[in-house]
């Protein structure tokens, strides 16, 4: 959406990595997320907020993901 697309313009231009938290909505859930953007912009991760009350939707389970050699995750608030 024009979020994603708005916060990777600024990644790319930067040259930086961006992880910021947005609501997501599917076509029946709304999520708390926070997305992950690399230096070009791209979406590498998406996580879902797992310990989620309603109003709000529950993720699955965090999974960390290899990039530039490191093991990256993204905790959101009581996740931890």
């Amino acid at each position: 959406g024009p979020t994603v697309k708005e916060m990777a313009h600024l990644a790319q231009a930067y040259g930086v990595f961006l992880c910021f938290g947005m609501l997501e909505r599917d076509s029946d859930n709304v999520y708390d997320s926070a997305v992950l953007l690399n230096r070009q912009g791209d979406v590498v991760l998406v996580q879902r907020k797992v310990s989620e009350k309603p109003p709000f939707a529950k993720g699955k389970a965090i999974e960390p993901i290899a990039m530039d050699g490191y093991n990256v995750a993204i905790l959101i608030c009581g996740d931890l």
